[in-house]
């Protein structure tokens, strides 16, 4: 009985030996926590209020692009309307010239023709 009182006293004594670094690494490790909690504590409102300010120029921002977006794609369509405008009449002249002008290019190339043999038959000799 003596040789278990002796074994449990010195497995005992072996468990108390190895458990206090244990604790002690745990109320070092405890109060390291406690000591980054408070400055947490103390610094998250003023990280709440510049997340908030951020949050707030960031919807502004957002507002002022898709107004300008906006403003630009208006600015865009009018372009477009105006230059459909100008290259319908574009078409729209050409066709109306380029009837006239062939036509008088045509009459121009005969008359040259005609003053060609009539100068040709001028100068024959008879």
């Amino acid at each position: 009985m003596e040789v278990v009182l002796i074994f449990l006293s010195v497995t005992f004594f072996l468990f108390i030996i190895i458990l206090v670094p244990l604790f002690f690494q745990v109320w070092r490790n405890a109060k390291k926590m406690a000591m980054t909690l408070q400055a947490l504590n103390e610094h998250l409102p003023t990280i709440l209020k510049n997340l908030e300010e951020i949050s707030t120029n960031v919807n502004q921002v957002s507002r002022t692009i898709g107004d300008h977006v906006e403003g630009l794609s208006f600015a865009v369509k009018q372009i477009r309307s105006a230059m459909g405008f100008t290259k319908d009449s574009d078409n729209s002249l050409k066709k109306g010239i380029a009837v006239p002008i062939i036509g008088a290019l045509k009459t121009f190339s005969a008359i040259i023709k005609g003053i060609g043999v009539f100068i040709a038959v001028l100068r024959q000799p008879r």
